[in-house]
C-alpha cells in the first residue's frame, strides 16, 4: 500500500510539475502497485484525467470521467467529479453530458459537506460553461466561485476566480463587438 501512494503523490508532484513522461510514468506505476478494484484508483484516475485535460486533452478526460463508478465517493468527490465533467464536456461541446453533469454538481453544491471543493468546482463549472458560449453562466458561477473564496478567507482561490472573471469578461466583450459587426 506504501508504494502505491508513494507512486500515486509522484504523479501528482509530476501533473503539477507539468511533467508529462514523469506522470504517465508514476500513474502507470501506481496502477500496477494499487491493482485491480483498489479503492484508490478513482482518485488517481480523476487526479490523471484533470492533467489529460489540463494538456488540452478533453476528450480523453471525459471518457475517463464518465467510467467512474455512479457510486463513486461522497458529496464532495461526487461534486468534484460532475464539475470536471462539465468543464470537459463543454470543451469538446458534448451538451448532454454538459447539462447532466451541470444539474448534478448544481444539486451537490447545496450540501453542506461540500464546502471545501465547492469553489474549485465552480471554477471548473465556470470554464465548461464558456466552452460552450453560456457567458451568463460562466461568468455567475465564476462570481459565486470568487465570492465564496472571499467568504472563506481562500485567498488564492478568489484571486484565481477574479482573473477568470476577467477573461470572461473580455471574451464575453469580443463576442458582443463581434456579433454587432
Amino acid at each position: 500500500p506504501l508504494v502505491a501512494a508513494a507512486y500515486h503523490e509522484l504523479a501528482v508532484l509530476a501533473i503539477n510539475s507539468a511533467k508529462a513522461a514523469e506522470a504517465f510514468r508514476y500513474a502507470g506505476h501506481a496502477v500496477d502497485a494499487y491493482g485491480p478494484g483498489h479503492e484508490r484508483l478513482p482518485a488517481l484516475a480523476h487526479d490523471f484525467a484533470v492533467f489529460l485535460m489540463e494538456e488540452g486533452h478533453h476528450d480523453q478526460a471525459l471518457r475517463t470521467f464518465k467510467a467512474f463508478p455512479r457510486n463513486y465517493g461522497g458529496p464532495s468527490e461526487k461534486l468534484t467529479l460532475a464539475a470536471s465533467i462539465v468543464r470537459a464536456a463543454g470543451a469538446v461541446r458534448d451538451v448532454a453530458a454538459f447539462d447532466k453533469a451541470w444539474d448534478e454538481a448544481v444539486e451537490l453544491l447545496n450540501a453542506p459537506s461540500v464546502s471545501y471543493v465547492a469553489v474549485t468546482s465552480l471554477m471548473d463549472m465556470s470554464e465548461g460553461a464558456a466552452s460552450l458560449g453560456r457567458m451568463d453562466a460562466a461568468i455567475g458561477t465564476a462570481t459565486t466561485a470568487r465570492v465564496l473564496a472571499r467568504t472563506k478567507g481562500e485567498f488564492a482561490r478568489e484571486s484565481e476566480a477574479e482573473i477568470l472573471l476577467q477573461s470572461l469578461s473580455a471574451t464575453s466583450g469580443r463576442a458582443a463587438k463581434e456579433t454587432v459587426a
